[in-house]
């Protein structure tokens, strides 16, 4: 990344995330979100635990017969 960049404002930032999120479809979106979540989970395991923790499940509950 250019150090020349400047931070963006709060708002600029906002607006950037709204332009992109309205210019895609339902399905773009929904692969958009899956596939950070599962970046996410995949790296840090507590938020796998944190997840499950909070929506009160076990992880056999996800194993391959779902």
């Amino acid at each position: 990344m250019n150090a020349n960049y400047r931070k963006p404002t709060l708002e600029q930032v906002d607006n950037l995330c709204e332009y992109l999120v309205n210019g895609m479809t339902l399905e773009e979106l929904q692969q958009y979100v899956y596939d950070d979540l599962h970046h996410l989970v995949s790296c840090d395991s507590e938020v796998f635990w944190m997840n499950l923790e909070s929506l009160d499940m076990q992880p056999e509950d996800f194993n391959d017969e779902h």
